[in-house]
């Protein structure tokens, strides 16, 4: 059912871990943004699922000329401008997201990283299936769609684990790792 030996062809595995980064970033990124406007800005979660809009129109707007990019330059060229996208898109969430920071910064990180997939995903998409024979194009797209689930996998443990390191020292509430440690009150003497 599974070819192996196609499976362990180049082509084949680095289109399908492009995949698992192009598409585990979208994820990755949609999971820390939901968290940071939600619990650091205060937005509602109606508030913060409109913010990612930016995200869906750009990837929306750039998957057409991804596929012409793709027959005129190649796939890897389309899937490294994807990759600089999605790279500017988190530089921008690292640097210019903080507590009180205005919405337009938060859509330009979310348009970079929709600008960034809507390049990126026909190349991880179509360089995983142009690497098979036909007869196993339903092996390559079940892979298509494991990467996309096991890159969001990935990232979203990956920005949890962030998240919880980040937030640890902040809180104020005990956790089973650090406890927070109180002093006994001192007796009462009565007089």
């Amino acid at each position: 059912m599974y070819d192996l030996r196609i499976a362990g062809r180049r082509i084949f595995w680095v289109a399908a871990v492009g995949g698992i980064i192009v598409f585990g970033a979208l994820m990755g990124a949609l999971f820390i943004g939901q968290q940071f406007m939600q619990d650091v800005l205060g937005y509602t979660t109606l508030d913060a699922g409109l913010a990612i809009l930016p995200m869906a129109v750009c990837m929306v707007l750039v998957a057409p000329g991804s596929a012409k990019l793709v027959n005129g330059r190649g796939s890897r060229f389309t899937l490294l401008v994807g990759f600089l996208f999605i790279l500017l898109g988190f530089l921008a969430m690292l640097l210019l997201w903080g507590a009180g920071v205005p919405y337009w910064k938060i859509g330009l990180a979310y348009a970079l990283i929709g600008v960034g997939v809507g390049f990126a995903g026909t190349p991880a998409s179509h360089s995983l299936t142009a690497s098979v024979p036909v007869r196993r194009v339903g092996m390559a797209s079940g892979t298509a769609d494991l990467q996309r689930d096991l890159g969001g996998a990935i990232m979203q443990s990956i920005f949890g684990a962030l998240l919880a390191a980040g937030y640890r020292p902040r809180s104020p509430r005990p956790s089973l790792l650090h406890p927070i440690r109180t002093r006994s009150a001192p007796a009462c003497r009565t007089v």
